[in-house]
């Protein structure tokens, strides 16, 4: 709740960092780190060098990702009327992509490794009742070139296998998916109580 640290194969300590972050949560692929504060605007980028830079959002910060190459996707609410927004960056900050949503409040994302897919979730209200959606984007693309909605799992989290493949994680079930619509299947566990998963 206070520093960023890192230790070494042996055990030692090798970064120690304060942050001040109320909230920090921490997100890591490859060399790279994503701490940021949730519900609040702040987020760095560290590596086991240094920080690499320090930012902060227009809007409350609700998740965050990076992926191998630095890339980093944030979700934030929405500055602009709608109801989630998500903004994606370079390594050098630069804003390669931002998808609004005015339908749906979404918890969560994920980038695939080459820097060229996202994947979202997030909650909207159907005939009454709760339905869950994932996304797929092609970021050359404006809009997801896949969606995929349930009504009976609420998705709490989202990744990628390193070919690309998708999986959201819910109380109830799991979901792998694939862009090109090849592979889509449902594992569901709902007489068990979902802990966690990796």
């Amino acid at each position: 709740d206070t520093s960023y640290r890192m230790f070494n194969a042996s055990g030692a300590e090798v970064v120690n960092r304060p942050h001040g972050f109320s909230s920090p949560m921490l997100k890591t692929a490859g060399k790279w780190a994503l701490l940021y504060d949730a519900g609040s605007y702040r987020l760095r980028l560290e590596s086991r060098t240094g920080t690499a830079y320090e930012r902060t959002t227009e809007a409350h910060l609700v998740d965050g990702v990076v992926n191998t190459k630095g890339m980093v996707a944030l979700v934030t609410d929405s500055t602009q009327g709608y109801l989630s927004e998500v903004v994606v960056y370079n390594r050098k900050q630069e804003q390669i992509y931002r998808w609004y949503s005015s339908e749906l409040h979404v918890l969560g994302v994920a980038l695939s490794d080459d820097g060229k897919s996202m994947a979202v979730i997030g909650v909207s209200s159907q005939a009454g009742y709760l339905r869950s959606s994932l996304l797929l984007f092609n970021l050359k693309q404006s809009e997801p070139v896949a969606r995929y909605d349930d009504t009976g799992v609420l998705y709490t989290g989202v990744g990628y296998f390193p070919g690309g493949t998708v999986l959201a994680v819910g109380d109830t079930a799991a979901r792998v998916v694939n862009e090109s619509g090849t592979i889509d299947q449902t594992h569901t566990y709902a007489e068990y109580r979902l802990v966690g998963s990796a």
